[in-house]
């Protein structure tokens, strides 16, 4: 039977191993490690249909099921799900590159449940499975970092309110970004206590104040 995935098994051990210990070491609850500016796309994984079907090319790169899967429908959902996934992740890395982080977690969440949906004893699966935990990790981090940027402008703009959602959903994508949020949170609370004191001194206020 001519295999259509899983020809490189280096590094299996690894993925093992994070998957055994509950997941990988990059996730939601904090980035191990430096994330990177760019994910590289494979260009020939990328322009492949994106349903769940069978182009020509795949077939080529699948090969012909031997006689163990040629009445098996479990197994074809089996192989397109994995397809499914590869583009998806692909597709991930193609809005990380473009600071699309919100995109990016979305195809890479979506490749990972797909992954979650296969087989489980299969080396070639945990090692693609590790593999896109980590860019969500990625993804996740610096889109944490990206809403708490975002936070920084609103504060300098008066909106208190909106800095303050984007610095708790900040901090949701990753907890190693609570520092800085905490930080946030003080210059948010001390911007509207300087706005308040400015306008409660402001001669037009006391006016007002006066007349009432």
């Amino acid at each position: 039977m001519i295999r259509f995935i899983g020809k490189h098994l280096q590094g299996c051990g690894l993925a093992l191993g994070l998957l055994a210990a509950g997941g990988c070491a990059t996730t939601k609850l904090g980035l191990t490690g430096t994330a990177p500016k760019r994910l590289e796309p494979d260009p020939a994984v990328l322009h492949t249909a994106t349903e769940y079907a069978l182009t020509e090319e795949e077939k080529t790169a699948a090969g012909d099921p031997g006689p163990e899967e040629i009445d098996s429908g479990q197994q074809l959902q089996r192989r397109l799900k994995i397809l499914k996934a590869e583009r998806l992740t692909e597709e991930g890395k193609v809005g990380y590159n473009k600071k699309r982080y919100k995109d990016a977690i979305d195809k890479f969440s979506a490749a990972e449940a797909l992954l979650r949906q296969v087989s489980m004893n299969k080396a070639e699966v945990l090692k693609k499975l590790a593999q896109v935990q980590k860019y969500l990790g990625y993804a996740y981090h610096l889109y944490g970092r990206q809403l708490l940027d975002e936070a920084t402008k609103e504060i300098e703009l008066q909106n208190f309110d909106k800095a303050r959602k984007l610095i708790d959903r900040g901090v949701q994508y990753d907890s190693a970004l609570k520092p800085r949020a905490g930080r946030l949170r003080l210059r948010l609370a001390q911007r509207r206590e300087q706005l308040d004191l400015e306008l409660r001194t402001s001669p037009e206020y006391i006016l007002r104040k006066q007349g009432a």
